[in-house]
């Protein structure tokens, strides 16, 4: 793809660099179409990285049993397996017999660094989108400042992968939002721990939280403090701190809350230095560049995936996801909420939760797929989000191409489905 006077000609863009925005990349590359990714920040990986969200959720099938079962076959399987090797990690079993992946965030950077490489994608860091134009019910072209200069980019379609359907918002277009989203969470890592046991250390801390809000030396807001689970070794590990103050659409909202939660954090270590024992010499080691924001406006598709949906594990002829992980709702109390459907089952998400209601040529996957605030809550997770940036990708190249949608629906399924 030659740049010319700073203007760019594509086959596909993806914007947003996250669990989705690779998939999609890769999945677009491997059609043999041109693929370019634009990316906001310094590197790729989205919340798994920036936030640091620390376990990969949705990419195996709940289960009371032994055997390890994965959502997806093909490209999410893929992933985490080379992330697996990579983080020098194993798939966790937790309550209710969730399973997840714990990872090493920088891993977790190298490997999408090293799929855009292999795959010869385009790829823009430090590139945010500006403007979208619109001429016929398509995108014809896209502005984006890449650090420091503007760029035009010529489409054939177009990917959003933002967590913000940040291409329907700036096209006007109606979005799927809500007065308030779900409490959001600040992680961070401390070394330094004199305790090798996950469960007697997730109960001192809880109950130094408590002591310490009860004793008006911590701010109430500040009691919902977690351990996350598979991250305990060798004397480090990561902590997950729920922030409660309401997120919306406000604007500038996310700086007020980025601003809480950095000095919450180091409200709470300071705490934890004095008040808990096997904590008393523990020092940071890495606080996440930014908030763990879960959830936000959804792009408006052909089909809106609905809680009955998810709760029901509905099965789809055009399906191209299974969602396996349950209605995940942290309440701005702090405290979660999981609404579990049947154990070695799953729901299906269909084509048309990845197609634009509005524009023939704008695709969505991850975090803003078509759906509502409940079942978003679950559909979210990085191993859903892989598999449906994988689909939107595919999807994309297939319109590109000219290739039949039935056609290309039913290779997703066989890539990934046959599970």
């Amino acid at each position: 793809m030659a740049v010319e006077n700073n203007q760019i000609n594509t086959d596909i863009l993806i914007i947003g660099g996250g669990s989705a925005g690779v998939a999609a990349a890769v999945a677009s590359a491997r059609m043999g179409v041109r693929a370019m990714l634009i990316e906001k920040g310094p590197f790729l990986g989205g919340k798994a990285t920036r936030a640091i969200v620390s376990t990969i959720c949705g990419a195996y099938f709940r289960s009371e049993g032994a055997a390890l079962r994965h959502a997806h076959v093909g490209f999410p399987k893929e992933f985490c397996g080379r992330l697996s090797v990579a983080s020098g990690t194993e798939p966790f079993t937790y309550v209710e017999g969730l399973r997840f992946l714990p990872y090493d965030h920088q891993a977790f950077k190298l490997l999408c660094d090293a799929y855009m490489l292999n795959e010869k994608v385009q790829l823009f860091l430090h590139a945010s989108l500006s403007s979208v134009g619109m001429e016929n019910g398509i995108i014809d072209s896209v502005d984006a400042i890449a650090l420091d200069r503007r760029v035009k980019i010529f489409p054939k379609t177009v990917i959003d992968c933002t967590g913000e359907a940040l291409v329907a918002t700036l096209c006007d277009l109606e979005v799927l939002k809500d007065e308030t989203y779900q409490a959001s969470a600040m992680v961070f890592s401390l070394t330094g721990i004199e305790s090798a046991d996950f469960e007697n250390l997730s109960l001192s801390v809880r109950r130094s939280m408590k002591r310490g809000v009860e004793a008006g030396r911590l701010h109430p807001e500040l009691e919902k403090l977690s351990i996350i689970p598979g991250s305990l070794k060798n004397g480090s590990a990561f902590f997950k701190l729920s922030v409660s103050r309401a997120i919306s659409d406000e604007l500038n909202k996310a700086t007020e809350l980025e601003l809480f939660a950095r000095e919450a954090v180091s409200a709470v270590h300071t705490f934890l230095k004095a008040e808990n024992g096997p904590l008393k010499n523990a020092e940071m080691s890495v606080v996440a560049s930014e908030l763990g924001i879960r959830t936000g406006r959804r792009s408006l598709g052909k089909y809106i995936l609905s809680e009955s949906d998810v709760l029901n594990c509905v099965k789809f002829d055009q399906a191209i996801a299974n969602g396996v992980w349950p209605i995940e709702y942290w309440g701005h109390d702090g405290n979660v909420n999981m609404d579990y459907f049947n154990a070695d089952d799953c729901y299906e998400i269909p084509a048309d939760c990845l197609m634009s209601a509005d524009l023939g040529n704008l695709y969505f996957a991850g975090r803003n797929i078509s759906a509502s605030d409940r079942a978003i809550a679950s559909a979210r997770v990085i191993g859903t989000c892989l598999a449906t940036g994988y689909a939107a990708g595919k999807m994309a190249a297939g319109s590109v191409l000219k290739r039949d949608a039935n056609e290309i629906i039913q290779e997703i399924k066989s890539e990934l489905l046959n599970v």
